[in-house]
């Protein structure tokens, strides 16, 4: 049953247009659920990883493209306080049904929402790279 959250929730997700009607059910979340949320929760994301690279003090900007990546890799599946960020960023744009569905499957939808998480952040290292404050 939708509410007005759930219908709220829905309209403000791009639209993606991938056809799912082949998937496992996981998968499809994925693609209907997760990458939507994902590409409208983009430059929260960009400007999170951004704040806490600069707060770790790494030398991110000096790094040479191959170091970032693997930096990036690194913090995205280390730093357990970042991760629990993101995912209750998204979690907070699921709708009721969705939630029960997350509920039945976290430790899958969990591990392939960091996977999409970590590959949009290492595809826009340059975007990423605008975001740290001169310093």
């Amino acid at each position: 049953m939708a509410t007005s959250r759930d219908d709220a929730v829905r309209s403000i997700r791009p639209d993606l247009s991938v056809d799912t009607s082949e998937c496992q059910p996981v998968e499809a979340f994925q693609h209907d659920v997760l990458r939507p949320i994902l590409k409208f929760l983009n430059p929260l994301i960009l400007d999170l990883v951004a704040d806490t690279l600069q707060r770790y003090g790494t030398g991110f900007a000096r790094m040479d493209r191959a170091e970032q990546q693997r930096r990036l890799e690194n913090l995205l599946n280390q730093d357990s306080r970042l991760k629990r960020t993101l995912l209750g960023m998204v979690l907070g744009h699921f709708t009721q049904d969705e939630m029960k569905l997350y509920l039945q499957h976290t430790g899958e939808i969990r591990r392939r929402t960091v996977e999409l998480v970590t590959e949009r952040v290492r595809s826009q290292i340059g975007v990423l790279l605008d975001r740290f404050d001169p310093a």
